[in-house]
């Protein structure tokens, strides 16, 4: 009876124990091109910037910051900067060879004018190596400030070298859309 347990225990233990896919990389910075689309009012343009670093095999801090110029004279907002600041822990686990489940959680900051607000976010997707020179990925994200929002996050990278890539982000929610493009650095 002891046998069977310490073999179920091991069962159930091991999926944890999976590394991560080798030719996903955790370990990049990028800068780019913000446009954000809040429904029924002007579009916003500005910057994107995402890094990420891995801590061993399955475990990646992340951050991000985002600038923006809000443009809606009848809300009072035109000329005002919009900030937003992103600092989390990741869990990735390879769920194929070319496959990882990614799991993160946040510390989130907005900072739109004289507002600001501290929330937090909680994320579950994947990531995969469809190509040798090309990865996608799709995530569920939850984001609570004072009230919360769902949204779908769609992402993909076509890497020039191991190095150099250019990546695309699109952040698609009920209260409007965000997309973000640039170059990668990986390291």
């Amino acid at each position: 009876m002891r046998k069977i347990a310490w073999i179920l225990a091991a069962a159930l233990a091991a999926p944890g124990l999976v590394l991560a896919n080798d030719e996903l990389n955790y370990n990049y910075v990028e800068l780019g091109y913000l446009r954000a689309d809040p429904d029924n009012l002007s579009s916003e343009d500005g910057i994107g910037f995402r890094s990420s670093s891995a801590l061993g095999a399955n475990f990646h801090i992340f951050g991000g910051y985002d600038w923006d110029a809000v443009r809606r004279p009848h809300a009072n907002l035109s000329g005002v900067d919009a900030h937003a600041y992103r600092l989390g822990l990741g869990y990735n686990t390879g769920i194929s060879d070319k496959v990882d489940f990614v799991g993160r959680v946040a510390w989130e900051r907005i900072d739109i004018g004289s507002f600001d607000d501290d929330g937090f976010s909680a994320e579950v997707g994947i990531r995969a190596a469809v190509a040798p020179s090309f990865e996608a990925g799709a995530a569920l994200r939850y984001v609570d400030f004072d009230g919360s929002a769902t949204s779908l996050v769609l992402n993909g990278q076509y890497k020039f070298n191991s190095t150099w890539g250019i990546s695309a982000e699109a952040d698609i929610n009920k209260d409007g859309n965000s997309f973000l493009i640039g170059p990668r650095l990986s390291f």
